[in-house]
């Protein structure tokens, strides 16, 4: 039994890789006894074939989703401490739920693990039996894995914008699509991290929007990322600026129950981190909805 499952398990890659690789030959479709055409599985389910990844080989899909702009939120490996980190991808959306036969489900985990390198990606994070994340340049894909089921999302990320919302209708606009805004143009000192008012024009955009909308709770969540720094100093100045700006906040007419300190420090990036716009466009104020 054993041997058994040891060759079906080099078997089902090989199968994954025919579907990437080797395009259907003959143009005759198949027909059923009365000679009419079979449905194609992607007829009968209504959902187009997903490009970014193949199914494997005894999937059938059982529900599809697209949608223009959805945000995902990716969990990434853990950093040094020990801290569980994510990314929040949004851009353009496809979904797909899968049911797999028995003989397959063991070994589901492992054969999609194998074959996201074969078409492009890269894993991010694997969490067995349950969990990947995986990038191809702009495109991220999380796939998740329960018995007999399984899902994949995929996410063509969008260019990240790094400018400051215009005025608080630009911030009550994307509040109302998103739940959340992030916030540059936020001026700190460098000692205390205390708000330079007179440098930090966007709070009182800020102010007037919560004004407002006088029963909306937020969260104050502030991230950073400091070349040469450590996560810790990192959570630490989050921590400092999200209570600054809070406290702001309250001194300028907002009550304190509405409001909601968060420090994250690195651990939610936009970007990779990789160059110096990647760095500052990680470093932010973001508010986002409250769960009511």
């Amino acid at each position: 039994m054993a041997a058994f499952r040891s060759r079906l398990r080099l078997a089902l890659p090989t199968a994954f890789l025919s579907i990437l690789q080797v395009p259907a030959i003959g143009s005759a479709q198949q027909v059923d006894p009365n000679g009419q055409p079979y449905e194609t599985e992607e007829q009968a389910s209504g959902c187009p074939r997903l490009a970014a990844l193949p199914p494997l080989p005894s999937a059938k899909v059982v529900s599809c989703q697209n949608a223009n702009s959805v945000e995902i939120s990716m969990p990434l490996k853990s950093d040094a401490n020990g801290y569980a980190q994510e990314k929040r991808v949004r851009g353009a959306y496809e979904f797909r739920e899968y049911r797999i036969n028995k003989l397959e489900q063991e070994f589901a985990f492992d054969n999609l693990l194998d074959a996201l390198p074969m078409a492009g990606f890269t894993t991010k994070y694997s969490m067995k039996p349950s969990t990947i994340t995986a990038r191809n340049g702009d495109t991220w894909i999380l796939i998740r894995i329960s018995d007999d089921f399984y899902d994949v999302s995929v996410v063509h990320e969008a260019q990240a914008s790094c400018t400051p919302p215009k005025d608080a209708d630009q911030i009550s606009h994307e509040m109302q699509v998103n739940n959340r805004i992030p916030i540059y143009g936020m001026q700190f000192s460098s000692e205390n991290h205390i708000i330079l008012e007179n440098s930090s024009e966007i709070l009182t955009m800020l102010l007037k929007y919560l004004k407002q909308n006088s029963d909306l709770r937020v969260l104050i969540e502030s991230h950073k990322f400091t070349k040469g720094g450590t996560e810790l100093e990192d959570f630490e100045i989050t921590r400092e600026r999200a209570d600054a700006v809070a406290d702001w906040l309250v001194a300028n007419g907002i009550p304190a129950t509405r409001l909601q300190a968060k420090p994250f420090g690195r651990m939610k990036p936009l970007a990779g981190n990789n160059t110096a716009l990647d760095i500052q466009c990680n470093e932010r104020i973001e508010i986002s909805k409250a769960a009511e």
